[in-house]
């Protein structure tokens, strides 16, 4: 697997071009891009991305229930991602953080990010 290196949020251009990354690296890429694109901002795919903002926001945690099952569909079509191995969120003070580790290659991958 190939995919786009980030630096700060942006395209890593350091030494003059697009830096790819790949094998394990690139599957960390792939699953920090998607869990942070917003539906409708993908330039390419309209469809791409999660509805925070009408699933998470102002909804009771029965309903944000339903999001984050939504969270562990997208991690695990992933390509390359084997098995997700834990996942757990937790609200705290109106932000809920979400911790989740996958197998990849007989590797673990842990990550984690907020929901504001």
């Amino acid at each position: 697997m190939k995919t786009f290196r980030f630096k700060d949020g942006d395209l890593d251009i350091e030494g003059g071009g697009l830096n790819l990354a790949t094998g394990v690296e690139a599957v960390k890429e792939t699953l920090n891009f998607r869990l942070n694109l917003f539906h409708n901002t993908c330039p390419y795919d309209f469809r791409e991305g999660l509805d925070y903002f009408n699933d998470v926001i102002g909804k009771s945690q029965n309903e944000v229930a339903l999001f984050l099952d939504n969270l562990k569909d997208v991690i695990s079509s992933v390509d390359s991602v084997e098995a997700i191995t834990s996942f757990t969120s937790e609200l705290k003070e109106r932000v809920y953080h979400i911790n989740y580790s996958v197998r990849v290659d007989n590797e673990i991958i842990q990550n984690s990010f907020i929901i504001r």
